[in-house]
C-alpha cells in the first residue's frame, strides 16, 4: 500500500514541478513559491484532518479522504491550469 501511495505522490509532484516550470518567467518564482508553502500546509492540516478521521472513523477513511483530495486536484487543474500552443521560431539558419 505504501509503494503504491508513494507512486501517486510522486506522480503528483513531478506533474507539479513541470506545470510549474511551464510559467512565464515573471510568474515562476511567484507560483514556485505557493506550491511550496501549499504543500508544507497540506503536510501539517493533512496529518492533523488523517488523524482525526482514524480517531474517529477508523482506518478506511483515509482512502475516503484521499480521493476526495485527489478530485479536488483535479477540478483545480481542470479550472485554472490552461495549455496553449507553443510558438517556436526556429529561424531560417
Amino acid at each position: 500500500m505504501n509503494l503504491v501511495l508513494s507512486a501517486v505522490i510522486g506522480a503528483r509532484f513531478a506533474t507539479n514541478t513541470t506545470l510549474l516550470t511551464e510559467q512565464v518567467p515573471e510568474a515562476r518564482g511567484t507560483l514556485f513559491a505557493f506550491s511550496s508553502s501549499t504543500a508544507s500546509l497540506a503536510i501539517v492540516v493533512g496529518a492533523a484532518i488523517g488523524g482525526f478521521f482514524v480517531d474517529t472513523l477508523g482506518f478506511g477513511a483515509i482512502g475516503v479522504f484521499c480521493m476526495g483530495a485527489a478530485l479536488l486536484s483535479c477540478v483545480i487543474v481542470l479550472a485554472f491550469v490552461r495549455e496553449d500552443p507553443l510558438e517556436v521560431d526556429l529561424g531560417t539558419a
